[in-house]
């Protein structure tokens, strides 16, 4: 029998029952039941394309290893490597296979499948679906974590399952996906399985091409009780394999073997009737199960034809309703069909009144055309009517035949390149193809004709189309006026002012004049070269405030009608604005100072002189003097804000330092004594980095001679990581352009202090590009300059951040201090070198650094590195801090290193002691009151004796703070100290 799979049912699935049951009912064993079994089921389905929708289907049950069959028994010992096996031992034991492929319809050649053990520990791991249906039918032996009984369908018959695994690939429950699963197409596998009174299971796979659903494998519960009552008798008898039940592996004879026999035989026949109830109660069972599955599938049925019937009664209404509003519609429909009938009579009537006033109208405009006849031949310019294709003249005016010297006969026999003279030509047919193509409306041009008698005409010319929008271009309309005598005196009055002209390009300052309304009359060289003109014609005649000054910093208009210099023609009055802006041809803008006088005749205002010059530099000049100046007094506090704030920080780090190394062992306290002591070094370098900043001497000792373009790619490679990590975490994309870093001079410098500059910059610059985009860095040079550009595609500034990103504390970050830039820039003016900044909002930033070039040599800075030896002791040393808690964090550290140490808090009393007292070494302070530790120093080059001087200090650049002061010191340590820094120190000195 077929099956449609894609038309599954109860009944169809009740049939096959039936016909399985006929079929397995005389098989002599277990074995050729269930070979028969999964051949009914692999052939008796099919699809809608008439193709086979199962590739393989097996079938399994659980057998003591005594009852196996020879062959089975040697396939387990050579698989597990073991000769004897217990007879309790469990395994579970495929009897029937059929599928697609030839080794899959035998037992005998599924080589790997033929046993498994249900005591090995990774049974779960290797069969999850077999072992979920064997834990719900009540086999508890299986071993291994929680079972997932997601794929399990329902529970409605505790010693009856059924599963179903929707998705086969790649799912947890099927193994091999590799071999098995994917190369033959496997979509879904479900089956179902039961238990037998001895405790033993079986169970049926199906491996399935198709897609099933849970729903629709549940269908195949109805088989489950057919396949248990067919199999249910041979296993209770025995009869499991074609081969008979194999033999134990020794048997031992006695002298009673007769009479064991004889026992034997009566035994049998009590098992008989035992195995008979058996069979009689398990297919009883297996019956009534099959009853109730079938009347659960009915009950369903039922419900779905319910519910089938409820919505066919619901569909019958609406389509009553549907047909009521259908009556009404023809109604209305054949009210409006009456309606519109009596409309279409009105129109007529209304038709037959309009002819009679269209042939009114078509009367008048003859009238019209002949009154337009005599003013297009009356007209003061020349007017031609001309044809697309061939561009030829179809009418021309009296007008027009005057200016070209031709008749009306002539001109309608002449084409443009006969008449127009050749440099005007191009553009003319360039500028009609754009009219046809619908590019633009109309164009207007100068040109030249040539005139019947030789001599050349100036024109200006307006051509308009003869055609609506869509229509096909047929005819244009040509207007010329003649401006022959206009350019003649042009010419006249450029030749007289050359000379002019002349004197203008001669200055350096911008120079150009405008009418009584602002329009360009003449321009100097160097006002061409300012705005970015490459000729006079691009300027002299156009409107100077649309080209100059047509915009506000921002971009935002500026009203011509505001604009000073009109505002100054029409008072009479002489102007001069110090800052404002002029555009530039190319669209950017400079700062400019301008003055404007204007020029009159006969007290009338004929226009203005206007000079100009780029203030660019000045206002560079002007501000990087306000810049320096803030510097110096930015520089004056962070000194002695420094100084405070470290002393401060030195007793707090230093009480935690010793605290730290008299509680060992105790973690909890010691994790709280090192983030606090790593929160000071944090505000240590916030102070360092401030003072950085407003650092301005060169500290030459430690420049050598630099390659900035192979500096800056190792940033770049330096950073790489980062910005890869971004795009990945982000899902964008960033271009690190490095092409242009070419190969330049080298620059004397600090190698660290540029990395940092550069780092900075471009670590901005890729926040600056949250959603991706080009990073693009360049190097050049030229006769003493060395250039470097970091240009990015991000967010861009505005010009109140431009004007703040280098003040200290300023950011636009979420993060961070504001100090990157900020030290950036004190550390190029430190290089002398410059750096400028150019941004717009949306489109991106560059920042331009130029550093003097640099043909000496220099030597890098080496530094000599000492070894502190411990367990040096016995040294004295005085400590001169007044600052009380710093002084006993000093003494208490160096008493427990075993040095003999005093404390004094005042610098008088120090210098007192120090001519009585003989001491190794003397740790002081700087600045203290009265007496400072200058002084001391200079006390010390008295002495005789000299002891070693270490200084502590809270002047970060103390060179800065005291420019008239020298430091004679063996060694300076900073404010906060580490305190085994200090020994070391300490103890390098004193070997010496």
């Amino acid at each position: 029998m077929q099956i449609n799979l894609n038309q599954l049912s109860v009944i169809e699935i009740l049939k096959l029952s039936e016909f399985i049951k006929e079929k397995c009912c005389a098989l002599s064993c277990l074995e050729n039941a269930a070979q028969e079994i999964t051949k009914i089921l692999y052939e008796s389905f099919t699809t809608d394309s008439g193709k086979r929708p199962f590739a393989l289907v097996r079938f399994f049950s659980t057998d003591s290893y005594n009852t196996l069959p020879e062959d089975i028994q040697t396939y387990i010992q050579y698989k597990e490597q073991r000769k004897i096996q217990s007879s309790e031992d469990r395994y579970l034991t495929l009897l029937g296979t059929y599928g697609d492929r030839e080794e899959w319809r035998s037992r005998k050649d599924s080589k790997d499948c033929q046993a498994f053990s249900l005591s090995d520990p990774h049974f779960y791991s290797k069969f999850p679906m077999l072992s979920a249906v064997f834990r719900q039918i009540g086999i508890e032996r299986i071993s291994g974590p929680q079972l997932d009984t997601g794929i399990l369908v329902k529970e409605q018959h505790k010693r009856l399952s059924s599963f179903c695994v929707e998705d086969a690939v790649e799912s947890k429950f099927i193994p091999k996906q590799s071999e098995f699963v994917k190369p033959f197409a496997i979509q879904s596998v479900f089956g179902f399985g039961g238990i037998y009174p001895a405790g033993s299971a079986y169970v049926m796979i199906i491996f399935s091409k198709e897609k099933i659903s849970k729903e629709n494998s549940s269908v195949f519960l109805s088989l489950n009780p057919a396949v248990k009552q067919i199999t249910l008798p041979y296993k209770i008898e025995g009869r499991s394999f074609t081969n008979g039940v194999h033999k134990p592996l020794s048997a031992e004879k006695n002298s009673k073997e007769e009479s064991l026999i004889n026992i034997k035989r009566f035994n049998e026949k009590v098992v008989d009737n035992h195995k008979k109830y058996l069979i009689e109660k398990e297919m009883s069972a297996a019956i009534r199960a099959e009853l109730e599955i079938v009347n659960d599938h009915m009950i369903a049925l039922a419900e779905d034809l319910k519910r089938s019937n409820k919505n066919l009664e619901e569909e019958i209404i609406k389509r009553k309703q549907i047909e009521a509003k259908l009556e009404k519609s023809n109604e209305l429909l054949e009210q409006c069909i009456a309606d519109r009938t009596r409309k279409l009579e009105e129109q007529n009537l209304k038709l037959v009144k309009e002819s009679k006033e269209r042939r009114k109208m078509e009367s008048a405009l003859r009238e019209s055309e002949k009154r337009f006849r005599v003013m297009f031949e009356q007209a003061a310019v020349g007017v031609a009517l001309r044809e697309i294709k061939t561009d030829k003249f179809v009418l021309a005016n009296k007008k027009y035949c005057d200016i070209v010297g031709y008749t009306m006969n002539e001109i309608t026999k002449k084409t443009l390149i006969q008449i127009v003279h050749p440099d005007d030509l191009r553009l003319e047919l360039d500028n009609k193809q754009k009219l046809i193509d619908g590019e633009i409306h109309e164009f207007t041009m100068e040109k030249r004709y040539f005139h019947k008698n030789g001599y050349i005409v100036w024109v200006n010319l307006t051509v308009s189309p003869i055609w609506k929008i869509g229509e096909y271009p047929d005819f244009y309309l040509a207007i010329v006026e003649d401006i022959t005598e206009r350019k003649r005196a042009i010419e006249s009055l450029l030749e007289s002012n050359e000379k002019i002209q002349l004197l203008l390009n001669s200055t350096g300052e911008g120079i150009y004049g405008v009418d009584a309304v602002g329009v360009c009359t003449f321009v100097n060289a160097a006002c061409m070269k300012m705005l970015g003109y490459e000729s006079a014609d691009q300027l002299i005649g156009k409107q100077m405030h649309n080209l100059i000054h047509h915009s506000y910093r921002d971009g935002t208009p500026f009203p011509i009608e505001e604009c000073k210099i009109l505002l100054a023609l029409q008072k009479g009055e002489g102007i001069h604005v110090v800052d404002d802006i002029v555009w530039r041809a190319n669209g950017t803008y400079f700062p400019a100072e301008y003055m404007s006088y204007p020029i009159k005749k006969n007290n009338e205002i004929l226009g203005a002189v206007i000079t100009f010059q780029d203030i660019t530099e000045r206002k560079r000049m002007e501000e990087e003097l306000l810049h320096s100046k803030k510097m110096q007094a930015l520089g004056v506090i962070t000194s002695g804000v420094a100084h405070e704030i470290n002393n401060i920080l030195a007793a707090i780090d230093g009480n935690i330092q010793i605290l730290i190394r008299q509680n060992k062992g105790r973690d909890k306290l010691l994790g709280t004594l090192h983030l606090v002591h790593k929160y000071v070094k944090d505000g240590a370098e916030i102070v360092r980095r401030l003072n950085e900043f407003t650092k301005e001497k060169k500290d030459v000792t430690q420049y050598v001679m630099v390659d900035l373009a192979e500096l800056t790619n190792h940033v770049v490679e330096f950073l790489k990581p980062k910005w890869l990590d971004m795009a990945q975490g982000g899902g964008i994309k960033f271009n690190i352009n490095t092409d242009g870093l070419k190969k330049v001079g080298k620059i004397k410098g600090n190698p660290s202090e540029l990395r940092e500059v550069v780092m900075n910059i471009v670590n901005n610059a890729l926040d600056a590009m949250p959603k991706g985009g080009t990073l693009c860095i360049l190097t050049w040079e030229d006769e003493d300059t060395i250039y470097l550009s970091i240009s990015d595609t991000g967010t861009g500034m505005s010009e109140d951040v431009k004007l703040k990103i280098f003040d200290p504390f300023f950011t636009n970050k979420k993060r961070g201090t504001g100090l990157g830039l900020s030290v950036a820039y004190g550390i190029i003016k430190r290089h002398g070198g410059r750096i400028n900044v150019s941004s717009t909002v949306g489109m991106g930033s560059t920042f331009l650094l130029s550093f003097p070039s640099s043909k000496d040599d220099c030597e890098e800075e080496t530094v000599e590195k000492t070894e502190g030896k411990k367990g040096m002791r016995g040294n004295k040393i005085l400590v001169v801090e007044d600052e009380v808690v710093i002084g006993k964090v000093l003494y208490n550290f160096l008493s427990e290193e075993g040095y003999a140490v005093e404390h004094i808090d005042d610098g008088k009393e120090a210098l007192d002691r120090l001519k009585v007292e003989k001491y190794d070494l003397v740790l002081c302070d700087l600045g203290m009151p009265e007496v400072s530790g200058w002084d001391i120093m200079q006390a010390i080059e008295t002495l005789d004796e000299k002891p070693k001087v270490g200084v502590i200090t809270g002047f970060l650049n103390t060179a800065d703070s005291f420019p008239d002061k020298e430091i004679k010191a063996n060694f300076v340590v900073n404010k906060p100290f580490d305190l085994e820094d200090v020994l070391d120190r300490i103890q390098s000195i004193l070997e010496k």
